[in-house]
């Protein structure tokens, strides 16, 4: 039953990353998105993880979550975003932009829902990518530009945006709008 089963949830993210692939490379402005291979595993240390165009998912989490489409697609996005090892400055970056492509699909779940919670626009994930579709409304092309960045080595926090705000400035601004 359980190679059936990791068969089926293989076919579902594959069919998941064709489906969604074009999407995530355009959120991202990247080529398209880079061949993934999908293994699932009896028992991995988290529900999916990504290494390098390689994504692991956990058989007993899919079994179980079996809409989580989205945990499919993060991962897609950080695969897209290439060999990019997150430094303990950007990691809530890379994790943004990936929950960003996650929203964009409109495959966000009932624990994934992007918002806002005060002082958290750099806590990674859903904040963070709160944050980040606001930033990318006020500065159209900032989502790519820091992809950009964050693929050459080259992440500024001095010159954040599209427009070259820095991040201070537009976390101050976001909290500002949405904080009152």
């Amino acid at each position: 039953m359980g190679l059936r089963r990791r068969a089926a949830i293989k076919a579902w993210a594959e069919s998941l990353v064709a489906e969604h692939g074009p999407l995530v490379a355009q959120v991202m402005a990247t080529a398209p998105p880079p061949r993934v291979t999908i293994r699932v595993a009896r028992s991995a240390a988290d529900p999916a993880s990504c290494a390098g165009t390689q994504i692991t998912l956990d058989e007993r989490w899919f079994a179980e979550h079996p809409d989580d489409a989205g945990a499919v697609v993060h991962e897609l996005s950080h695969a897209c975003l290439g060999r990019v090892r997150p430094q303990r400055r950007t990691t809530w970056l890379v994790e943004g932009i990936a929950d960003l492509t996650r929203n964009a699909a409109g495959l966000q779940s009932g624990w994934s829902y992007p918002h806002y919670e005060a002082g958290r626009a750099t806590a990674g994930y859903q904040t963070s990518a709160h944050f980040l579709a606001w930033v990318e409304a006020s500065s159209p092309g900032s989502v790519a530009a820091l992809v950009r960045h964050l693929r050459r080595g080259t992440y500024d926090e001095r010159d954040f945006t599209a427009d070259h705000r820095s991040l201070q400035q537009m976390v101050q601004a976001y909290e500002h709008v949405h904080g009152g």
